[in-house]
């Protein structure tokens, strides 16, 4: 590998391994093996001892975990949380024995071991001997704060017990990890699953989501277990070794694993391993390996550590339990956010002492990319997973041409609703969210949350209670909640039925952006909920909104435009937001103040006749180098109109694929998302036609002759300029923007409406401020006349970076768009408002 090759492997590897750091960290849901992971990790070591590059420092290889997730209040650990070496087989273990020797002799020192728990390392603090506090693991110096969670595991003391005349101490570290028992999880995942709910795909998915809850509550009604396995800072107590460290913690009182054992040399350390390999299906607990640890403190602090890991320490892995089986068929399975999720069913298998029937797909590029077809061989795997995971079709065996390719359905089984694909997602889902029985549950539980409509009373236990019983099918539904349905209800006595009564009652005058939110549209969060309430002024404009419409709104591209428009075409959506308002839910409409939106006439004509292909490619699921052939055979015009038989003759592209794409141009909603524009009519064209006829309307009604006479107009622009204007669409558009208030000048000249800093530009928060709440820093940026994004994009003008910025830092970096600290952000806030906010 050349050196240009070499650099771009580094590159692809960091933003590979960071994606599923992102994945296993921050969303508890890998999608790549241990084995899988530690390849690339290895790989990316390699290449940048060989290539070292001025970007080191912020590489994966430098650092532990992930970034705290900012909904949680950030935590410094006083001793930094690394991680620990993986090996996969005995050569790796004498390996590290070797490395230990060359620096003490090999009869000075001797080992602890004991099962690596599956689950999610945790920081707890003790004072005095009380517990103060707890976070996860995170990057390794900074992790979530969990206290109030960490506190309603019932195992876990509250405070350290006394042994005899030993102190306790004033102040120390424990290490821990948080976990579920197998028996446990399966019984949460069989009612996740008859609920219509995405299982945990395995214990530490299960242990890390139930941690990491926003509401104890719920924490508390999950059953979470610890083990504490070593200790950090510690202040009036020493100790000498770690297996001095686990006795303690355990005469303390603390959960320490039974099957810890102190190992006088590295063969003793193997014969542990092999045995728990043996014994590790029968555990209650899920493990994928075993941990080595220099018994003594002394050396551990000689040895040391390297950026990410200590050289002390060995994770000693399990290669995965595999089985093959075949496929029978594969299901839609639909989720409590209307995803959709391609669910393997097979031939019964046993593996790791469990019958597997089912294995979850994940999505149509991931069968796409294994190339997974009904009837096929598979080999399947649990790797410790609860879940288990198709790794790879068995290629031993060849097809005999029975096999077929799952095709996604294109309506909704549940509800009879459009099943779509939106650009940029791996995944479809059902646009019916609030008339679908598979995402009721989800969506009666934000419609009453409290960024919503702020139902109080209304938690996630209370709403599974009212969809199991069939009395609320629908949020408009809990408008007609009265004492005699409640009374029904387990738990729910007189007090608490007329108390969620009243709060249901109360949230009936809400505001329009808080309606918007709650109707869980995907993909709209609270600041675009805001943008629309302000930019529309009222729902029925909403509702009736074009897509390209939509698209005027600055933090609202196409992929979101979109996912609007569906969800109000849907007659279930509508029926049940015209249910509502029946029930009396009500809003003041926000003031929409005429010309407000100026913008000028050139810049307005060039915005609506600039052409947008769609995301055709996306919606079809065909794969990127198809999409590739397709555009290389035809131009975007043809593409509309080609029939079957010329599709046929591009290598590659089958009868179904084929069938599919001339389906998707036949359909008159799929062609609504492809805007034709005005091919050829730039900028500086825009200009000469405003120049030209002065007012919208006088171009709207030329004819081509008068078009002819403009200077740079050739005869095929002219003629699709007068074809473009007669369009009913873009009348439409125009009409309704209007009425929403933008307006233009014909007097205004090509320059910037407004020198505000702020009024019109698109944020982007991320990371932790200090100095300001993050609904503080956007409170200032709507109040200047200013909009918040959630996701970094092109039409992006600032991102505001805090402590711990994460990847929409580096996307924005990638772009080109101009960061600024916190210190900036205020600086531009008060030169703004021409007040010291600081």
């Amino acid at each position: 590998m050349d050196k240009d090759a070499a650099l771009e492997r580094i590159t692809n590897l960091r933003n590979l391994i960071e994606y599923h750091n992102n994945h296993y960290y921050q969303q508890d849901n890998p999608e790549i093996s241990d084995i899988e992971y530690d390849r690339l990790m290895r790989e990316l070591q390699e290449l940048e001892k060989l290539y070292p590059d001025e970007n080191i420092a912020s590489s994966p290889t430098q650092r532990v975990g992930a970034a705290p997730l900012a909904k949680f209040v950030p935590l410094k650990h006083p001793s930094k949380m690394l991680s620990i070496k993986d090996a996969f087989s005995t050569k790796e273990i004498i390996d590290f024995d070797n490395s230990i020797n060359r620096v003490f002799n090999s009869n000075e020192l001797s080992y602890v071991i004991e099962p690596k728990i599956d689950g999610l390392a945790v920081n707890l603090i003790y004072e005095d001997g009380i517990f103060v506090s707890g976070a996860t693991r995170g990057n390794g110096e900074t992790g979530e704060d969990v206290t109030q969670n960490l506190k309603n595991i019932s195992i876990l003391p509250r405070q350290i017990k006394e042994i005899g005349n030993q102190p306790i101490p004033e102040f120390i570290e424990i290490r821990g990890e948080v976990y579920t028992e197998i028996e446990q999880l399966i019984i949460i995942n069989r009612q996740r699953i008859e609920n219509g709910e995405e299982p945990f795909a395995n214990p530490r998915n299960f242990a890390a989501g139930s941690l990491r809850q926003l509401d104890p509550e719920i924490t508390a009604q999950r059953p979470l277990k610890i083990y504490l396995y070593a200790v950090g800072n510690v202040r009036g107590i020493r100790f000498s070794t770690q297996w001095e460290v686990l006795q303690t913690l355990f005469e303390w009182g603390f959960p320490v694993n039974d099957l810890r054992k102190p190992a006088q040399d590295i063969n003793a350390c193997i014969n542990y391993f092999e045995y728990i390999g043996t014994i590790r299906k029968n555990l209650p607990y899920k493990i994928d390996g075993v941990v080595i640890k220099v018994n003594s403190l002394k050396a551990q602090e000689t040895l040391g550590s390297d950026f990410r890991r200590p050289r002390w320490a060995l994770a000693c892995k399990y290669p995965p339990i595999q089985e093959k089986t075949k496929i029978i068929t594969i299901k839609a399975q639909v989720g409590r956010t209307g995803i959709l999720t391609p669910v393997a069913i097979m031939e019964p298998v046993n593996i790791d002492g469990a019958e597997v029937r089912r294995a979850t797909l994940h999505n149509m590029d991931e069968i796409g990319k294994k190339d997974i077809r009904i009837g096929d061989t598979v080999i399947l795997e649990r790797a410790g997973d609860v879940i288990p995971r198709i790794v790879r079709v068995d290629e031993s065996i060849v097809r005999n041409g029975t096999e077929t390719k799952f095709v996604m359905p294109t309506i909704c089984e549940e509800c009879g609703s459009k099943i779509i694909r939106l650009e940029g997602e791996a995944f479809y889902r059902c646009v019916g969210g609030l008339s679908c029985p598979a995402q009721r549950m989800w969506a009666i539980y934000h419609f009453g949350s409290r960024q919503a409509m702020d139902i109080d009373r209304l938690g996630e236990e209370l709403v599974d209670r009212l969809v199991k019983s069939n009395i609320v099918k629908t949020p408009a539904d809990l408008y007609k909640l009265d004492v005699s349905s409640l009374a029904s209800l387990e738990r729910m006595g007189n007090l608490s039925a007329l108390n969620l009564i009243a709060a249901i009652e109360n949230s009936k005058h809400t505001t329009l952006e808080r309606f918007i939110y709650a109707l869980g549209i995907p993909n709209i969060g609270e600041s675009t909920a805001k943008s629309l309430a302000k930019f529309f002024g009222n729902l029925d404009r909403l509702m009736s909104a074009h897509p390209k419409t939509l698209q005027y709104i600055q933090d609202v591209g196409h992929k979101v435009a979109k996912s609007i428009y569906l969800f109000f075409s849907e007659n279930h959506n509508r029926e049940v937001i015209s249910q509502l308002r029946t029930s009396g839910v009500f809003w003041d409409d926000p003031i929409n103040n005429k010309a407000v939106m100026k913008t000028t006439l050139s810049h307005f004509l060039y915005w609506l006749c600039k052409k947008d292909e769609g995301d055709w490619k996306s919606i079809i699921g065909i794969a990127p180098e198809m999409a590739k052939l397709l555009t290389d055979n035809f131009i975007f015009e043809d593409l509309i109109k080609a029939d079957e038989s010329s599709l046929l003759k591009i290598e590659g592209i089958d009868e179904i694929l084929a069938n599919n794409i001339v389906q998707f141009f036949k359909e008159t909603d799929n062609m609504r998302f492809i805007w034709k524009g005005v091919n050829g009519l730039g900028q500086k064209k825009s200009k000469l036609l405003v120049d030209k006829y002065g007012i919208l309307e006088n171009l709207i009604t030329t004819d081509l002759t008068t078009l002819l006479k403009i200077r740079s107009i050739n005869e095929t622009l002219a003629n699709n300029i007068v074809h473009f204007f007669k369009e009913p669409e873009t009348i439409k558009v125009i009409e309704q923007l209007r009425k929403c208030g933008v307006s233009w000048d014909a007097e205004m000249h090509d320059t910037s409406v407004s020198a505000s800093l702020v009024r019109g530009k698109v944020f982007v928060l991320t990371g932790t401020l200090k100095k300001l709440k993050r609904d503080e820093a956007k409170n200032k940026i709507e109040g200047l006349g200013g909009s918040v994004s959630g996701s970094v994009s092109k039409n992006t003008d600032f991102v505001v970076a805090g402590f711990e910025a994460g990847n929409k830092l580096k996307y924005a970096k990638q772009l080109g768009i101009e960061i600024l600290d916190e210190d900036k952000f205020l600086t531009l806030l008060a030169e703004e408002t021409n007040d010291d906010i600081q």
